[in-house]
């Protein structure tokens, strides 16, 4: 048996049939010399090393590779001065500088132009180059037809294949024939002429609709990705989604120590890179991979202490699926024989029915628990089944690496982001449906190898064939050669799926992973979250991920929920919540991977036009004459300014019942960027020296003010978190336009009476030292904050209802009726009977006022934000811009928050508003010219919300005695003002201001 080297690359492998390719070169990590060979990871140098631990979580605890394959983030590491670069990804190269252990380099990433935009054109593009890309693009190519491919790592192959890198090359024939099968599949398609954007991540993808919104449309798909050139935009008539799966988190105590990795992680590490994943390594997980990889690892000089297969022996599988998989595919049956051979061979302990409980260890993974499990997924207590076995039934093993494989979800984030229908499939996994020719709900896009349902790489390969000669049936037109070829691929398919089927009957094995967790075992690596909060919301009526993410965090880091989505949904089905639907999922926008700010950023025109409000048509009512309520007043509305004036009116002993629509605060409330307001945002009003424009909106600044000192009255009464910050607000100009602007526009603060002080720029950057250079002056108010409208809106929903509120939810009002004694309010699950109705609709309240004959001027506004990866304490300010679109504050968190109204769009395959490729890198534009040291800050996710334009409209309407209106712009900072004095109006009470300029009385 070879054996690894001594010495500081003490993990190289010595394969037989490759040797490097170049000199041995030296990088710096951390101030030392490393040993290393150009063309291979980073992540394998630094493997080679011994170097496991890359960097230290927002926590404290260290970490290290996991993923090995670009998703879950957690080996990023600051690659010459650029901080948030992954290991696993980047290619090493002489005199690289290397630094571990940060969370974020917050500063010093120099900046540099606006990243360049390609262009460019294909009839089929193809996402994903492991087997099923790669058959895709070779069967449409081979039909004439011009094929693009775009994959993310820096030679085509996948997670399969897995090629080796250029750090090496062949000394005669491949070492294996899954190396020689890939590199002759990538030769063909080579030939053909297909052009490959290699090291390129796509972040956004939209498909054309056919005209209005025809959901089935024709009209071919717009991508954006990004690699070391810039933004690069493919507009292709079909797209072949062959993005493969991930392996799900196997989440039990010490699971995200360094030297806990993916099996698919050491497998590339070994086969791609020639490196040792460790020297003492346990396997864990369920099925033939885990095999063929420890079979590999042993075979290659690294000791391989054991291998628990979660599944019962395969001798004690039905005998027809054997005989099954005999006939089907007799080559992969002897080949798993193989590896079970080869591990008895070498003597390695292969423990069927046992699964990891545990990783122990001081900073890294020194010790590996196994129990024993079941036929029914209980732990075996007491069982002694192995040697060293403990009362408990556990058996430990001292090692230096853990490679987990429990499965795969697959990688949807494309299809759900382009609107095609998903179903959830017997795995309890999110997949596209298709058609027979891996076909999706939308005309142009197809799925096919894993990103479609874990079948397996050798079905992948029939998948790809199939769509790619659909592609060019559609383009090409028929041919009978191209059709037989079909029929073969569909027979190879039929094949490969049965052969899977009998396989994982065979390993079918018990899912204990959530009873293996404990409430303190972290669920959500990125975030840092145990499973015993989410486990609370589960028992306290949570039903989807999307609720749980605002109660929790779980979702909001790097791998964007890809590792903690699977766990909750199980969490989810064992606590009997509803079947799990594609609405279950978190809600996918761009970027699609998180994505350095700078590389994104483009400076783009203004937007003057409203984007459209787009929704359902409102359902008819149950049976209106069933009552559902009767109170003295109703309120329409859950969100925070209806919950705010509902409460102050049950606080004064009145009765009230709130209407919402969906949930409560789910909407604007809930999905704002938390701004508390007192500044005037000028960068909608071009002409402020027009006072019929500006007065409206000026009109509430002092209410303004006055509410952001409510809300941190609520929080002390209450007692409740809702992380707000009265820590002042900067509003910058950097040239002499937009210090004009500022200038009009502080004068009009001022005549409202707030008050503000300008500055210089030298003035605004001894306060805020991250602002350009180019900032002239800047407007400062003292007033100004920031709140945490996740917790804000729940903490005012909990307030009213301890003051007696009661709420219905998923009630939408359709009709609203005057009487002699009040109002008669027709819903969706009945009548409610009240004295008086609030309007506080938000963006629907002049849809809501037109049903009680008082239409208001309401124009919704459909808008986007953007949020960062964290960052220490380092902006305390509310930053926003004089004249551009922009408004950026640090959350409690350390996340950057980034909005200033850029306008979503409507994207009528997903029937659901998203953010636009115009907002999202016009206001990283903003951001980046006035905090150039943040370029390489990550963007993590975005969201949309529905804001408004609208004159305040606050008090009894003057054409419908009894319907009073609480509908304002910029309704998180005015809640608690506009709820005490609209409360304050009904009940006739003095008001603490002139309500006067709100009347809606005074609109024509």
């Amino acid at each position: 048996m070879p054996a690894l080297n001594n010495g500081p690359n003490a993990l190289r492998l010595r394969r037989a049939g490759l040797e490097p390719s170049g000199p041995w070169i030296e990088i710096d990590v951390d101030g030392k010399a490393v040993r290393a060979l150009a063309g291979e990871s980073l992540a394998a140098t630094l493997t080679a090393a011994g170097h496991l631990d890359l960097r230290r979580h927002a926590s404290g605890a260290t970490r290290g590779v996991y993923c090995g394959m670009g998703v879950c983030f957690d080996c990023r590491v600051s690659i010459d001065g650029r901080p948030g670069e992954r290991a696993c990804l980047a290619t090493v190269k002489p005199g690289l500088r290397v630094r571990t252990g940060a969370e974020a380099d917050t500063f010093g990433a120099a900046p540099g132009a606006e990243p360049g935009l390609r262009r460019d054109e294909t009839q089929v593009l193809v996402i994903g180059a492991g087997p099923a890309g790669l058959a895709a693009a070779e069967a449409a190519a081979a039909a004439g037809l011009s094929v693009v491919v775009i994959d993310e790592r820096s030679a085509p192959g996948g997670q399969y294949f897995k090629p080796v890198a250029t750090s090496h090359r062949q000394t005669g024939a491949a070492p294996d024939g899954q190396f020689a099968a890939g590199a002759a599949l990538v030769a063909r398609v080579q030939a053909l002429g297909v052009r490959f954007y290699n090291l390129c991540t796509v972040w956004d993808a939209r498909a054309l609709c056919a005209g209005g919104d025809d959901a089935t449309g024709d009209q071919g798909i717009t991508v954006h990705a990004h690699d070391r050139e810039g933004v690069l935009e493919v507009s292709a008539l079909r797209v072949v989604v062959a993005t493969g799966a991930y392996e799900k988190a196997w989440a039990v105590p010490g699971w995200t120590l360094p030297g806990v990795m993916n099996t698919g992680a050491a497998q590339t590490l070994a086969r791609a890179y020639q490196v040792a994943p460790g020297r003492r390594v346990l396997v864990a997980g369920n099925g033939p991979l885990n095999l063929q990889v420890a079979a590999d690892l042993v075979r290659n000089g690294v000791e391989v202490v054991a291998v628990a297969e979660a599944a019962r022996s395969p001798l004690h599988a039905p005998w027809k699926d054997l005989l099954a998989m005999a006939r089907l595919r007799p080559d992969l049956l002897r080949a798993g024989i193989g590896y079970l051979a080869t591990l008895r061979r070498y003597g390695v302990p292969v423990l069927h029915g046992h699964v990891l409980a545990r990783v122990e260890g001081e900073g890294r993974a020194e010790r590996a628990v196994l129990a024993a499990v079941g036929v029914g997924g209980a732990l075996r207590q007491g069982s002694g089944t192995t040697r060293g076995a403990d009362s408990r039934g556990e058996t430990g093993f001292d090692v230096d690496v853990v490679c987990t494989g429990y499965g795969f979800a697959p990688s949807t984030e494309i299809t759900r982001l382009l609107g095609c229908r998903h179903e959830v499939d017997a795995r309890q996994a999110l997949v596209a449906v298709r058609d027979k020719n891996m076909r999706t709900s939308i005309v142009s896009v197809f799925v096919a190898g894993d990103a479609g349902g874990p079948w397996g790489a050798h079905a992948a390969l029939h998948q790809g064939r199939l769509a790619g000669l659909a592609a060019a049936r559609d383009l090409a037109g028929e041919d009978a050669e191209r059709n037989a070829q079909a029929q073969v691929a569909a027979a190879g398919l039929g094949r490969e799926t049965a052969f899977q089927r009998s396989l994982w009957r065979a390993f079918a094995a018990p899912d204990c992973a959530s009873s293996l967790a404990r409430d303190d075992t972290l669920l959500c690596r990125c975030e840092g979250v145990p499973f015993g909060p989410v486990r609370a919301e589960i028992a306290g009526g949570a039903k989807d991920l999307a609720s749980i993410k605002r109660a929790t965090r779980c979702g909001m880091g790097h791998c964007q929920g890809r590792y903690c989505s699977p766990a909750i949904v199980r969490l989810l089905a064992e606590a009997g919540a509803a079947a799990p639907t594609e609405a279950t999922w978190f809600r996918v926008q761009a970027p699609l991977r998180p994505m350095p700010m700078d590389s994104l950023a483009r400076t783009q025109a203004g937007i003057d036009v409203m984007a459209p409000l787009q929704e359902s048509a409102p359902a008819s009512a149950r049976d209106c004459r069933e009552k559902l309520d009767e109170v003295d007043t109703v309120v329409i509305g859950g969100g925070v300014v209806g919950l705010c004036t509902a409460r102050e009116l049950a606080r004064a002993g009145q009765s009230v019942a709130v209407l919402e629509r969906h949930q409560p605060h789910a909407e604007a409330s809930g999905v704002n960027a938390g701004s508390l307001h007192v500044q005037f945002q000028t960068f909608g009003f071009a002409d402020l020296t027009s006072e019929a424009a500006v007065r409206s909106p000026v009109s509430t600044l002092a209410m303004q003010r006055d509410s952001v000192y409510l809300w941190d009255e609520f929080a002390s009464e209450t007692g409740t978190d809702i992380e707000i910050g009265i820590e002042g607000g900067l509003t910058v100009a950097d040239d002499e336009a937009s210090l004009t602007h500022l200038r009009r526009k502080v004068a009009w603060e001022r005549e409202a009476g707030l008050e503000i002080h300008m500055l210089g720029g030298d003035e605004a950057r001894s306060l805020a030292p991250y602002l350009s250079p180019g900032v002239i002056a800047a407007s400062l108010s003292r007033d100004e904050g920031k709140i945490n409208p996740m917790k804000a809106a729940p903490a005012m929903l909990a307030a009213a209802l301890a003051a007696g509120v009661r709420v219905h939810a998923d009630t939408r009002v359709v009709k609203i009726a005057k009487t002699g004694s009040g109002f008669v309010v027709e819903t969706t699950r009945g009548r409610v009977v009240a004295r008086r109705v609030v309007n506080a609709a938000g963006a629907w309240a002049g849809a809501i006022g037109a049903l009680a004959g008082d239409a208001l001027p309401v124009r919704p506004n459909p808008i986007q934000m953007l949020v960062t990866e964290a960052l220490p304490p380092t902006i305390p300010y509310h930053l926003a811009h004089a004249t551009r679109r922009l408004t950026l504050k640090q959350a409690a968190s350390g996340n950057l928050i980034i909005g200033g109204g850029w306008r979503a769009s409507w994207d009528a395959h997903a029937q659901r508003m998203r953010p636009s490729l115009q907002g999202i890198s016009g206001n990283l534009a903003v951001v980046t010219r006035m905090l150039p040291g943040l370029g390489a800050l990550l963007v993590l996710r975005s969201w949309t919300g529905t804001a408004f334009v609208t004159p305040p409209v606050i008090g009894e309407s003057g054409r419908v005695a009894g319907l009073f209106h609480a509908v304002t712009q910029n309704g998180m900072t005015l809640a608690p003002a506009v709820g005490r004095l609209c409360a304050d109006l009904i009940l006739g009470r003095p008001t603490r201001r002139d309500a006067r300029p709100f009347s809606p009385a005074r609109l024509p």
